[in-house]
C-alpha cells in the first residue's frame, strides 16, 4: 500500500480500505523510498536493507472500498 495524497502535515490518504482489512485505530509506519544496505562488519555478509522511518500514523477514518483511507496523526508530523 502507498500514500496517494498528502492533505497536510498530519493527514494523508492511502490506496487501501476496509475491504483490505484496514480497521479504525490501526497504526502504520511510514517509510521513505531511501534504503541502505546493512552489512556485518566482521563477516561482510549482507544483513538486509534498512528503510528509513519517516513517521507513524493511525487510521482515523476508514472507507469500505480500497479507494482510500484517511489518516490522522496527532503525535507525529509528516515532513
Amino acid at each position: 500500500m502507498k500514500i496517494v495524497k498528502i492533505i497536510d502535515s498530519s493527514h494523508v490518504v492511502i490506496d487501501a480500505g476496509e475491504n483490505d482489512g484496514i480497521k479504525r485505530g490501526q497504526q502504520f509506519r511510514i517509510t521513505g523510498k531511501e534504503k541502505s544496505d546493512v552489512t556485518d562488519p566482521d563477516t561482510g555478509k549482507s544483513l538486509g536493507e534498512l528503510k528509513y522511518i519517516k513517521g507513524h500514523i493511525q487510521a482515523n477514518t476508514v472507507y469500505e472500498k480500497n479507494d482510500g483511507l484517511y489518516f490522522n496523526s496527532e503525535s507525529a508530523k509528516l515532513p
